[in-house]
């Protein structure tokens, strides 16, 4: 049985509910990160943080088939634009806000190119409610409940007989695994960003990440969102952050809040279907018996695969590769002549400049197929 019906607000801009004063312990925390910050790099004159302004302005529940109720963020289309619906997917232990965190970013070109957009949240945030006796869940569980279930109430709300799709990293991993268990998907057309299906041999730091991962209990899971907050100090406008995150095209006060506000825990099971993609170097199932990316071969869906040199979560090889098994319908690679990190693919100077351009031109090539 799912969870009853939950009285939610009116989160239209004009009714949005008051943001709840942050408990003294966060507040105390934030005092003392800015004051880390104010000691590190040539920055330090910036503010700390800027407060993230998202254009989403709409909350839509969903409910899974397993019983897990989720959310939905949309962005409405300007008045007169076409609207055909686009869902974007974030990344692996990130959230919503980091694709829609400034009005410099992925989220903004769809909007200004007339699309209907909508923010996917799925068990894996903190913002889902689980049912009164959750099962552990993985990347396999949110393809096959989540997706289907999230599309389902867009095309619901909307009328459209398709979506679009735009997948960050572990987002674009989804749709591939969601359109090996369901070639028939309602999507048509997707972009994927730094998404890989094949991955290098691991060292010998992945293969004992691999081995611990095995051990961490499935409802558990790895406290990232408290260890960027740490962290977010040393991050700069003119570097960036980490050698993946980013190279420095996303300002800093905005990479520094990105960092406290859009980074979530990874749970365990999570966390170990990942470590056995990195240990077998193939995109599977979490007991490794189908391979998602053979799965795929011949889908006819219109696909635009991005990636970056500069990239180390995922390098060009290793994004492009689905490209080779994918039907002749429509398809092509973007491989970014600036290297850039993982986040600047959807935030930033190189989102607003080089990515955003890519994507909505994709999906507005192929935007009748919404109707």
């Amino acid at each position: 049985m799912g969870t009853p019906d939950l009285q939610l607000p009116d989160v239209r801009r004009g009714h949005l509910p008051a943001r709840p004063a942050p408990p003294l312990r966060a507040r105390y925390l934030k005092l003392a990160l800015t004051v880390a910050h104010s000691c590190l790099g040539p920055d330090r004159r910036e503010r700390f943080v800027e407060e993230p302004k998202p254009s989403a302005v709409e909350r839509i529940p969903y409910t899974t088939d397993d019983g897990w109720q989720c959310f939905l963020f949309r962005c409405p289309p300007p008045p007169g634009a076409p609207g055909e619906p686009v869902m974007l997917v974030h990344g692996l232990g990130l959230n919503r806000l980091s694709l829609d965190y400034s009005r410099e970013g992925l989220l903004g070109l769809l909007h200004a190119w007339g699309f209907d957009v909508y923010l996917l949240e799925h068990r894996g945030d903190a913002s889902a409610f689980p049912p009164r006796r959750p099962a552990s869940f993985d990347a396999d569980t949110i393809a096959a409940q989540d997706l289907p279930a999230a599309i389902q109430t867009v095309l619901d709300r909307t009328g459209h007989r398709q979506v679009g799709f735009v997948g960050h990293g572990f987002g674009g991993q989804l749709l591939y695994i969601h359109l090996a268990q369901d070639p028939y998907a309602p999507v048509f057309a997707a972009a994927c960003l730094g998404s890989a299906v094949r991955f290098p041999s691991p060292g010998g730091a992945a293969r004992a990440a691999g081995m611990v991962s095995r051990l961490l209990p499935g409802g558990l899971g790895l406290p990232t969102r408290q260890l960027m907050r740490l962290l977010s100090p040393s991050a700069r406008s003119d570097a960036g952050f980490g050698n993946h995150a980013s190279t420095g095209g996303i300002n800093g006060p905005v990479l520094r809040g990105m960092l406290n506000h859009g980074v979530e825990d990874l749970r365990g099971g999570l966390v170990r279907q990942v470590t056995r993609w990195v240990s077998t170097g193939v995109l599977c199932d979490k007991d490794d018996r189908i391979d998602y990316l053979e799965a795929l071969r011949g889908h006819s869906l219109p696909l635009l695969v991005v990636a970056s040199t500069g990239d180390a979560v995922c390098e060009p090889e290793a994004a492009l590769r689905v490209l080779d098994y994918m039907g002749d319908s429509g398809k092509r690679s973007l491989v970014l002549a600036e290297p850039c990190g993982h986040l600047d693919l959807v935030q930033g100077r190189v989102a607003s400049t080089a990515t955003g351009p890519a994507v909505a031109t994709w999906l507005d090539t192929h935007r009748r197929r919404a109707w």
